[in-house]
């Protein structure tokens, strides 16, 4: 494969090194990215389930991500059972913690949205030195579980009893970022997978509004590749017409192919 000289952990560790922000645009361009790249092997019926910045390779010549590392990767067949065991552990959605063995696409979401809030804090946002741990500190944000949610989460039926604890608020927890950001980490965190959205839902989110702007591609400020080159199959592949047209900008060569 080609060589990609850096990747997302790097890149995350030398601002929090040097005390720096992230620069908010390239949390954008880097994300989206990765989203897309989600949005390719989940319409294959595959997920990656290793989703972590070590994972996503970026060639800061041309600020082009590659997701990489797929020796965790499964084509999904419907039914099946899978390992719960898997993922690294900070990255890890709650419903393999608790063992569930039937999941799908959502972990790589769940995923997802604890690489695009490290960004935001310059480390990981869900730290525990072991599963139960980890479990709380999910726990000490999204709150405790009810009834309904630990249906989906606990397959194999394992009596657990939770402390009242009360969600925490993600504007405390990320003071002064765009509310956009906040909207869809909020969207992506939660117990019930069904209600994650998928890759293409995270694309159009407006956190990426900025990035459809023909103005931004105009000034040459920053380096930006291809990132609205899609195939015609990419675009057949979005389970919604209407999603798809706001992912792409109708300036974008690709729009074309929307019917």
């Amino acid at each position: 494969m080609n060589y990609i000289p850096d990747n997302l952990n790097r890149l995350i560790r030398s601002y929090a090194k040097n005390k720096e922000e992230f620069p908010i645009f390239y949390i954008k361009l880097y994300t989206f990215q990765l989203a897309r790249a989600l949005s390719y092997i989940h319409s294959q019926g595959i997920i990656h389930r290793d989703i972590k910045p070590p994972n996503v390779l970026i060639d800061t010549s041309t600020n082009k991500v590659y997701l990489s590392d797929f020796g965790s990767a499964k084509k999904i067949v419907a039914g099946d059972q899978s390992v719960a065991y898997i993922c690294s552990r900070y990255y890890r959605a709650p419903e393999l913690i608790f063992g569930n063995t039937y999941y799908d696409h959502s972990v790589d979401i769940w995923s997802f949205g604890c690489v695009l809030a490290e960004l935001f804090l310059g480390h990981p946002l869900f730290q525990g030195e072991k599963a139960v741990e980890q479990l709380l500190e999910i726990i000490k944000v999204l709150g405790a579980p009810n009834e309904e949610q630990l249906v989906y989460l606990n397959k194999i039926n394992i009596k657990y009893e939770f402390p009242e604890i009360k969600p925490y608020s993600l504007n405390k927890i990320f003071p002064g970022k765009p509310k956009e950001a906040i909207n869809l980490l909020q969207k992506i965190f939660t117990y019930d997978c069904n209600k994650r959205p998928n890759a293409f839902e995270i694309m159009a989110h407006p956190f990426y509004d900025e990035l459809r702007s023909s103005e931004i591609i105009q000034n040459g400020k920053y380096i930006i590749p291809q990132i609205f080159d899609f195939s015609e199959f990419e675009i057949l592949s979005c389970p919604n017409k209407f999603i798809i047209k706001k992912i792409l900008p109708d300036w974008s060569d690709s729009y074309k192919y929307i019917n």
